[in-house]
């Protein structure tokens, strides 16, 4: 399986979108649409600022269709083995 995005960075470095074309299914029937992931939130976690808070975006002919939005409240490193809190 391969997949490939468009990532955007602010001025800072961070990622605060990502877009794509992605397979759609509607009806039984799929089809490339365009997709964006969007980071709206973000937290210094042990030095490091990560983006906590994003949705993803259906961008059909007929209208944007934010299917999934997510917050990141828990996150492991491998490093450190240890669980952090937000």
């Amino acid at each position: 399986m391969a997949a490939s995005g468009v990532p955007h960075v602010n001025e800072q470095g961070q990622l605060t979108r990502l877009t794509a074309q992605r397979y759609r299914e509607e009806r039984g029937h799929y089809r490339l649409e365009p997709w964006t992931a969007q980071s709206n939130e973000y937290q210094e976690v042990e030095g490091m600022r990560i983006p906590t808070k994003s949705e993803v975006t259906w961008h059909p002919a007929s209208g944007d269709f934010t299917w999934f939005r997510f917050k990141i409240t828990e996150i492991e490193y491998d490093q450190s083995g240890r669980v952090t809190r937000l």
